[in-house]
């Protein structure tokens, strides 16, 4: 693993910690301004802009808080020594009753990073099930 994929898996292994801690201001460090979020629920053009995106967080972190399941299964980091990278993982993602119901089931993860100031920052971050999901 070179230094950016680790800088790159330190900075998503935070945001998961800041979802399970349901500490917004930890989600949203990390994104850029102009981030662009694909999610499950609408809007279905996507969140536009950290504060679009920073408003989709606190119905799903109250779910969170309600007893729901948020934990990575596998993450994967690419990174080729330029200014960009990508990201996906794999997360077992819902209430207990439904993961033991789908004990397979996973939420798709995508990231799209972007080096500014020296920093990593995600810029597109794109949240899937499959279509039965």
């Amino acid at each position: 693993m070179n230094d950016d994929e680790l800088e790159i898996r330190e900075l998503i292994d935070g945001w998961l910690r800041a979802i399970r801690a349901h500490d917004l201001e930890g989600v949203v460090a990390g994104h850029s301004d102009d981030i662009v979020m694909f999610d499950v629920p609408p809007p279905e053009d996507g969140a536009r802009g950290i504060d679009a995106y920073s408003a989709t967080w606190p119905p799903f972190l109250e779910w969170l808080a309600s007893g729901a399941v948020f934990d990575a299964v596998a993450v994967e980091v690419f990174a080729g020594g330029g200014d960009f990278a990508y990201a996906h993982a794999l997360l077992r993602c819902g209430t207990p009753e439904r993961l033991a119901a789908e004990p397979d089931r996973r939420l798709r993860l995508t990231l799209g990073l972007r080096r500014e100031d020296g920093r990593w920052l995600v810029a597109h971050e794109h949240h899937s099930f499959t279509a039965q999901g």
